[in-house]
């Protein structure tokens, strides 16, 4: 894999304005080796309530000392469709046509929403926002609220212990009282039931103890039946089965059967179906699919420097895939 990008600049992180309903998360200028043209890369992320469709961004190029150049680049990511909390852009390239340019600045001129609504910004490069400011502190609260409400849906004693702390963490924003006397019932009322339980437990374990008195050949015969069909019968079954599969081209059903549990030489028929993967990810970077690239290995765990450099390349992060390749 060649270096075919190399970075000139990167942005500070978290780029915006007070009230701003997105923020530039990252962004890159790279230059092509090959052509030495320049490309940009901007990862952007949606803090507003609303989902977005369009977003118009200026991008002025800096000398090397950071003088402004002109030829400022205005770019339009259409039909988005990103929802609140998203990201988008770091595939996207913006094209730089002044080949001096050695970094940039970067703001927002203009956003759309589904609901037909407009957000225009002022014409000011874009700065780094503090955890302080008032629209990440709103975007901050929103996402933790988020998270509360799925924790409580997911009803466990830890899932709704963790979700109490979280509005407890956020309840001066809002009246969030009835969610949190909420969590705590559902609390104490799993806590009752795992004490009814465990009081049941050991009411039947001092009956279990009788009957095996009594039915402890009879035990220790199924005993053997089962660990004789688990460790043996079992796992022959599954790996002629898995193997089958390898015949067959299914890869990735014999790779969930031999990665589940150690059959025979499993170990190896994993590596070189990982081989395999990583071989067929290759074909797909080199015809410029790198997110079929990326599932393909991530679908099989593959962990070599080619998977990792494919994952970086699809994030946008160059020049850590150059230092794996």
């Amino acid at each position: 894999m060649s270096e075919k990008f190399s970075t000139l600049f990167r942005c500070e992180q978290n780029l915006g304005v007070e009230k701003s309903p997105l923020i530039v998360k990252a962004g890159a200028l790279l230059i092509n080796n090959e052509n030495k043209k320049l490309l940009a890369q901007l990862k952007i992320q949606n803090i507003s309530e609303k989902a977005i469709t369009m977003v118009k961004v200026k991008l002025t190029p800096l000398d090397s000392v950071q003088r402004e150049l002109g030829n400022a680049v205005l770019f339009e990511y259409l039909d988005l469709n990103c929802p609140s909390s998203a990201e988008f852009g770091p595939k996207t390239p913006i094209f730089i046509s002044t080949p001096s340019a050695r970094s940039f600045s970067v703001s927002v001129v203009e956003v759309a929403f589904t609901d037909g609504t407009l957000w225009i910004g002022d014409d000011i490069a874009w700065t780094t926002l503090s955890e302080e400011s008032s629209n990440i502190v709103a975007f901050n609260v929103r996402l933790k609220k988020q998270k509360a409400l799925k924790l409580i849906e997911d009803y466990t004693e830890d899932s709704l212990s963790e979700a109490l702390e979280l509005l407890k963490s956020i309840s001066h924003t809002e009246d969030l009282s009835e969610y949190i006397s909420d969590c705590e019932t559902e609390i104490l009322a799993i806590q009752n039931e795992k004490a009814q339980a465990e009081s049941k437990r050991i009411e039947n374990n001092k009956k279990a103890k009788k009957f095996a008195l009594i039915a402890s050949p009879i035990v220790a015969a199924v005993i053997a039946i089962i660990i004789l069909t688990y460790t043996v019968i079992i796992p022959s079954v599954m790996y002629n089965k898995a193997i089958d599969m390898i015949s067959e081209g299914d890869d990735e059903g014999a790779y969930r059967i031999l990665s589940a549990a150690y059959y025979k030489d499993s170990a190896q028929q994993v590596e070189a179906i990982q081989a395999r993967a990583i071989a067929r990810a290759n074909k797909y970077y080199l015809n410029g699919d790198c997110e079929e690239a990326v599932r393909i290995v991530d679908a099989f765990s593959c962990y070599s420097t080619e998977a990792e450099a494919f994952r970086y390349i699809y994030e946008g992060y160059y020049d850590q895939a150059i230092n794996e390749c």
